[in-house]
């Protein structure tokens, strides 16, 4: 199964970062180019929650995650569940308190026919890194009481 890792140290409590990574709407303020993330179906007990369902859009067909596991200011998980040429798809954000900031553990992992693998992988890296780079950026700007990165 093809997957990868990216992590990250932040300069902002867990909290903060956990409020900026699953603010799904919220997503299309930091995230370049002509992406857009929609909720389309809230989730619980938060509306960023459990069984919430985001779409984005942008260049492509429209992407539909739906979150899988939701736990304040530890992390969350969710699944492609269509618009994507994978199976198996899942992604996990880990976050633990350490060195007066956040270390976040992004993992992403799928199963795609052997010719796209790689090439789904690439894609899939260089997307989630630039939603990871956002990330940062915001939280660290809330954490230093900046609106704006």
């Amino acid at each position: 199964m093809p997957g990868f890792v990216i992590t990250k140290q932040i300069a902002a409590p867990v909290e903060t970062v956990f409020e900026v990574l699953t603010d799904h709407e919220g997503a299309t303020a930091f995230t370049p180019g002509p992406v857009k993330f929609t909720l389309e179906k809230p989730g619980s007990p938060a509306r960023n929650g459990l069984g919430a369902v985001r779409k984005i859009t942008g260049a492509g067909p429209a992407l539909r995650e739906e979150v899988t596991r939701y736990e304040p200011s530890t992390g969350f998980s969710y699944s492609i569940i269509s618009g994507a040429p994978v199976k198996n798809h899942r992604g996990d954000v880990d976050l633990e308190e350490r060195a007066g900031g956040t270390f976040m553990t992004y993992r992403v992992d799928f199963s795609a026919a052997a010719p796209l693998a790689p090439i789904l992988k690439g894609v899939m890296k260089l997307v989630v890194g630039q939603l990871v780079t956002g990330v940062v950026k915001t939280s660290e700007a809330r954490a230093a009481g900046r609106t704006t990165a």
